[in-house]
C-alpha cells in the first residue's frame, strides 16, 4: 500500500525579506503535490493549488503535468491529514487553449472529503480573474511554493517529500504576452541565512505564484500565475491566472 510523508519545509529567499508566517502558511495551506504510481514506484509528478470557486473544489495545476497520457486513476494527491494517498479519478479536466494551465474539479472524486478536510483553499473571486497588465514593476517579490521532485524520496511503499517556498522578484526580461518570469539562481539564502545551491524543478510544475503585497500591518498574497518551466540559474515562468476564466465556464 502506498502511503505518504510530508518532511519539513525548505524556504530559500532569492531576493528581499521573508513576509510574515502567517502570508506563507496561507500558501502552504492550498498547495499540493500531484503524485503518480504504478504499483511498484511513485513520484511527485508536479504541483497543484486547491481552489474554491463557489460551492466547486477545483486543483489548479500546469497542463503538461497531466497531458504525458497519465490516467487520473494512477494520480493522486495527499488527504489532509494522516498518510493516505487519495487518487483524482472521476475528476473533471479542462485545458487552458492558449496557455499551459489546467484545472481538475474534483468534486466527484470519491475521495474528495479527504482531500478538503481541515485545509483551506484560495478563493477565486470573479474580479480576481480579470486580465491584468501584462508586466509588473521589475521588483515586484513573489512567493512560489511546490514539490520539487529532487526533495523527494521513495522507498519500501513509501513517498517522502519537502515542500519547497521560494521568494523571489521579477526577472528583468520580460516574457511572452500572458507570462511571467521570476529570478531562479543557483545560489540562494535559506531562512537562517546559510547560502545553498537550489535544486531542479521538475515537480513544481503547475505550482502558485503569489505576488507579495506589504501594507503596514500585515503581508498579503495574491495568485497571480501557475509555474511552468524554468531555466536553472536565469529563471522560472509561470502562466497567467486569467486564463482561468475561459475554464471556470466548463
Amino acid at each position: 500500500m502506498l502511503r505518504w510523508d510530508a518532511l519539513d519545509e525548505v524556504r530559500v529567499c532569492l531576493d528581499g525579506d521573508l513576509p510574515e508566517a502567517a502570508a506563507v502558511a496561507a500558501a502552504a495551506a492550498c498547495t499540493l503535490p500531484l503524485v503518480v504510481h504504478d504499483y511498484q514506484r511513485a513520484a511527485v509528478l508536479g504541483t497543484a493549488t486547491l481552489l474554491a470557486a463557489g460551492r466547486r473544489a477545483l486543483l489548479l495545476t500546469a497542463a503538461h503535468v497531466i497531458d504525458g497520457g497519465v490516467r487520473l486513476g494512477n494520480l493522486l494527491v495527499p488527504a489532509a491529514t494522516g498518510h493516505d494517498l487519495i487518487p483524482l479519478a472521476g475528476a473533471r479536466v479542462a485545458r487552458s487553449g492558449r496557455a499551459d494551465i489546467a484545472l481538475l474539479d474534483i468534486g466527484a472524486v470519491p475521495g474528495a472529503a479527504q482531500i478538503l478536510r481541515g485545509r483551506r483553499p484560495a478563493l477565486m473571486p470573479p474580479h480576481a480573474l480579470r486580465r491584468r497588465r501584462r508586466h509588473a514593476p521589475p521588483r515586484s517579490g513573489a512567493l512560489v511554493s511546490g514539490y520539487p521532485a529532487a526533495l523527494a524520496r521513495f522507498e519500501r511503499g513509501w513517498l517522502a517529500a519537502r515542500r519547497l517556498t521560494l521568494f523571489t522578484r521579477r526577472h528583468a526580461e520580460e516574457g511572452d504576452a500572458g507570462e511571467h518570469l521570476y529570478v531562479y539562481g543557483r545560489v540562494a539564502n535559506r531562512a537562517d541565512g546559510t547560502p545553498i545551491h537550489t535544486p531542479e524543478l521538475p515537480g513544481m510544475s503547475g505550482a502558485g505564484i503569489w505576488a507579495i503585497h506589504r501594507r503596514s500591518a500585515a503581508t498579503m498574497l495574491r495568485l497571480v500565475a501557475v509555474q511552468s518551466s524554468y531555466l536553472h540559474g536565469r529563471y522560472l515562468r509561470g502562466h497567467d491566472v486569467a486564463a482561468v476564466q475561459e475554464l471556470m465556464r466548463l
